[in-house]
């Protein structure tokens, strides 16, 4: 339960900061650590934000949201997923 409240104000907090704006890379690596207990509210997060234009920050955005996307067992074709993130 302790934890659930922890990630709810947790992804809360990641919302009301980086609502609209590009996702930093500190946002990302604390989503990483996220994504196996809470895949769907990772999604989410992810859906709401900005994708990165290039780099580093881009391919772990890229590479979180297709973790989050399996684990919530999200089937999408790999062709699709490829073509988001040209």
């Amino acid at each position: 339960m302790k934890h659930r409240i922890a990630l709810y104000l947790f992804l809360l907090a990641t919302l009301l900061v980086g609502c609209g704006d590009r996702v930093s890379m500190r946002q990302l690596e604390q989503l990483e650590s996220r994504v196996n207990d809470a895949p769907d509210s990772v999604l989410a997060v992810l859906t709401a934000t900005d994708m990165p234009r290039w780099g580093e920050r881009r391919a772990l955005y890229a590479l979180l949201t297709v973790q989050a996307q399996d684990k919530s067992y999200i089937d999408v074709a790999y062709s699709l997923i490829l073509s988001r993130f040209r």
